[in-house]
């Protein structure tokens, strides 16, 4: 048969348990209500999901929109066959983690108990797949492109240089061909005896939106909370002359105090 995909590491972990909470079939020790969302995960990104069954009978889980890959089974290797589902057996007193990655669409979509009567007693809960700040930058301004295109789409990498097209466009680089010099560079700065990160950056010229939200879409940066685009700028912008310009902000957060 075919090999598994590669579908990532996970970058979020979420937890979900498949309880009897005041007499109902329950998730979290919530029933079902159709005005509310319990997750957001992020379009193009992979996260791992924890289901831990405190009950005593069996929970046949079933996760729409993506299949799934199972990381283990109470801590130990999953059972043999049990490679990319899309319902899992989740039995009593055990915890069963899987990765995901959220690819092709956005929306509102169901996770619930297969068994009927418990979905149907509120064992269901609902996640939407969104954009990023920089994927909704990248559509207000450029529009929308199909995800699933391996060369022309937002999250592909046809130059293999580690930098999906949709982050290239934000920072003024040609998705089609490789730059690694346009890779951000992180570093410290001291202001008041606070020291805090700092990103350098590559950024389209008068684009400075594009950099915030690249910012904020760095892994590397992920407890930032957001850039004051005047209050936090280090140095720059600097014109390249190839219609980027060179920038350096701070985080909001320090990492040190000396």
């Amino acid at each position: 048969l075919r090999s598994m995909p590669d579908i990532g590491q996970p970058t979020v972990t979420r937890n979900f348990s498949f309880d009897y909470t005041s007499g109902h079939w329950t998730i979290n020790g919530q029933q079902f209500d159709p005005n509310r969302i319990d997750a957001k995960p992020v379009l193009g990104t992979t996260e791992q999901w924890i289901f831990t069954n405190p009950t005593g009978t069996t929970h046949m889980v079933h996760i729409h929109d993506v299949d799934q890959q199972c990381i283990s089974r109470d801590g130990q290797d999953c059972y043999p066959y049990e490679t990319m589902k899309g319902t899992w057996a989740v039995g009593p007193g055990e915890t069963l983690a899987l990765k995901l990655k959220f690819t092709d669409h956005t929306g509102v979509y169901i996770l619930h108990c297969h068994i009927l009567e418990h979905e149907d007693d509120g064992m269901m809960t609902q996640f939407e797949v969104v954009l990023s700040a920089l994927q909704q930058w990248r559509e207000n301004n450029f529009g929308t492109i199909d995800a699933t295109d391996s060369v022309g789409g937002d999250l592909a990498d046809p130059d293999q240089d580690g930098l999906p097209n949709l982050l290239e466009y934000a920072t003024g680089s040609d998705p089609k061909v490789a730059d690694l010099s346009r890779l951000p560079q992180l570093g410290l700065v001291t202001v008041n005896g606070i020291t805090y990160p700092t990103l350098t950056y590559r950024m389209l010229s008068g684009s400075s939106t594009a950099i915030t939200y690249s910012v904020e879409e760095s892994s590397d940066l992920s407890s930032w909370t957001g850039i004051d685009m005047i209050g936090n700028l280090v140095a720059g912008p600097t014109d390249q002359g190839d219609g980027t310009e060179l920038v350096t902000y701070r985080g909001d957060m320090p990492v040190a105090q000396g």
